[in-house]
């Protein structure tokens, strides 16, 4: 886990970045508004792309955004993963419904009932 505020002259070891209550605000805010934007791109860019490969790319973006939080050195090193994640989860929850529909009309009427039903029951 990431300790984002912890002090550093604490005797139990745990180092964090030492965050301001804005800085902190600004890391949990950006992958919200990142979302925002990604999802409000990822029509134009599926009409021109296709839905696949704005998927493809949403998903290396968000590969790329997770590791730069894994290993982020500074603070913003850590905005901007998460802003790259913000985007790639914006895409994605744009774009995927748009794909599953396309992939259920080519499915047999078999497959759309189960899915019909699953989403009934839950």
């Amino acid at each position: 886990m990431i300790q984002i505020k912890s002090d550093p002259n604490d005797p139990s070891g745990v180092d964090g970045f030492g965050l301001s209550d804005f800085q902190q605000e600004m890391i949990v805010s950006i992958t919200t508004a990142g979302a925002i934007v990604g999802s409000l791109l990822a029509g134009s860019l599926a009409e021109t792309w296709g839905r696949h490969p704005v998927l493809t790319s949403a998903s290396i973006c968000f590969i790329f955004g997770a590791g730069g939080m894994a290993f982020a050195p500074n603070y913003e090193i850590l905005l901007v993963g998460r802003a790259v994640v913000g985007l790639s989860v914006g895409a994605a929850s744009h774009t995927v419904p748009l794909y599953l529909a396309e992939v259920l009309v080519l499915c047999d009427s078999s497959a759309t009932s189960h899915m019909q039903s699953l989403q009934n029951n839950l």
